[in-house]
């Protein structure tokens, strides 16, 4: 396998993986650790979040019961990827909320009820404009404008 080039930045930067944690919200009540495999040092973990959100780039929130988005991922503002796929979000509304993340570049939603709508693809696109992967898909202008027409 090629090894992929890294941004000088993100060398030290690792993934938040809260997948397969059965989250429901994103409230910090609700952010149990139990058995994920990424928490060494649970002191690091917390101060890293708390005093540098910036440092966090890519969060996995994969295979939970999210059904909606809090503004809480509003304050990773370097966040350029996130895994929602296989969740219970069901609204665009939803989705649009992390529009305002500025860096965010890929998003996975398939297998959400809200990847079940007719032009979903589309629709998510247009509200999320600066995404260039959708779904672990690249979004190309010749895909754009095929949707388009």
């Amino acid at each position: 396998m090629k090894s992929m080039k890294v941004p000088f930045s993100y060398k030290r930067a690792k993934p938040l993986d809260l997948s397969f944690e059965d989250l429901e919200s994103l409230l910090p009540s609700s952010l149990r650790v139990f058995s994920t495999g990424f928490v060494n040092n649970i002191r690091l973990l917390v101060d890293k979040l708390l005093w540098q959100p910036n440092a966090l780039c890519w969060l996995d929130l994969s295979h939970n019961q999210l059904t909606d988005l809090s503004d809480a991922l509003l304050g990773f503002p370097n966040l350029s990827t996130l895994y929602l796929h296989h969740n219970r979000l069901a609204s665009l509304c939803a989705v649009a909320r992390i529009n305002r993340l500025p860096k965010l570049r890929s998003v996975t939603l398939q297998n959400n009820p809200v990847a079940e709508y007719h032009g979903y693809r589309t629709a998510v696109l247009s509200v999320l404009k600066r995404i260039t992967r959708l779904d672990f898909v690249s979004v190309t202008e010749k895909l754009l404008m095929r949707q388009k027409s």
